[in-house]
């Protein structure tokens, strides 16, 4: 029977939630763009940092677990991540799709190949068509990011390990995100030509336009993601239920 000076140490504890694009480790998102001219990463209060050339991806991330976020990108299937050695996964062509696969509270280089995904350390998966938009994320609310894809000819959500969801048009652009704070990833979608979101079990919000780009994102720190979008002609930043922002360049 315990008694009153038991501990819990070694109990289960609950999977640290991580906040994406948080370059500061503030525990909110921060505005940035990627300059591809100049390789150049503008985050909104903080210095200039350059990393990257022209036609590469940037992939940010916390890829060495210290809750902070790393720029990054992606070249021809190399890893040019800041601070850390060049790793190498993926060819010319493959998606990228960095998460933490593991639940180790770092991220892992990854790339989406027509249904292979290509994990570090980790064997071979096979989930989509190439048709397919990867998406993965943390649907289960485990910790760790599964393999997911978006099949948009259907409006079908298939994630690893779970029922098949159908969800949203072929028109619309998947932006699966925690939206009501509980941990796991919702499966949503951003409706260009409405301006609409919609979310999986929660009500429809509309910001945005035809143009836009989608940027959800934990803006404020309450651990739950705001709908978003980047207007690339003016540079702004309109996050739900915040002053709008301008922060970059229409190229960036």
């Amino acid at each position: 029977e315990p008694d009153g000076d038991q501990t819990f140490a070694d109990a289960p504890q609950p999977p640290q939630i991580r906040t994406a694009f948080d370059f500061d480790g503030d525990g909110n998102a921060d505005r940035s763009v990627f300059r591809p001219e100049f390789g150049g990463w503008y985050i909104d209060g903080q210095p200039t940092r350059f990393l990257g050339l022209p036609g590469d991806v940037p992939v940010p991330g916390d890829y060495d677990g210290d809750g902070t976020t790393e720029p990054a990108v992606f070249r021809d299937g190399a890893w040019y991540i800041e601070g850390q050695p060049t790793r190498y996964l993926g060819s010319a062509g493959d998606v990228p799709v960095p998460g933490d696969y593991d639940g180790d509270g770092d991220w892992d280089v990854a790339v989406y190949r027509d249904g292979a995904w290509f994990i570090e350390g980790q064997a071979t998966q096979y989930l989509g068509v190439s048709t397919d938009v990867p998406v993965p994320g943390d649907y289960d609310g485990d910790g760790t990011t599964e393999t997911a894809v978006f099949r948009p000819s259907v409006g079908g959500w298939y994630v690893d390990g779970e029922t098949t969801v159908f969800y949203g048009l072929s028109t619309d652009v998947p932006v699966p995100a925690d939206y009501d704070g509980d941990g796991t990833t919702d499966r949503a979608v951003y409706r260009p030509e409405y301006g609409g979101w919609y979310v999986d079990g929660l009500t429809t919000d509309c910001i945005g336009l035809s143009t836009d780009v989608p940027v959800p994102a934990d803006y404020d720190g309450d651990s739950t993601t705001e709908r978003a979008v980047f207007r690339p002609e003016y540079g702004g930043w309109y996050v739900q239920d915040e002053p709008t922002v301008f922060h970059g360049l229409g190229t960036d």
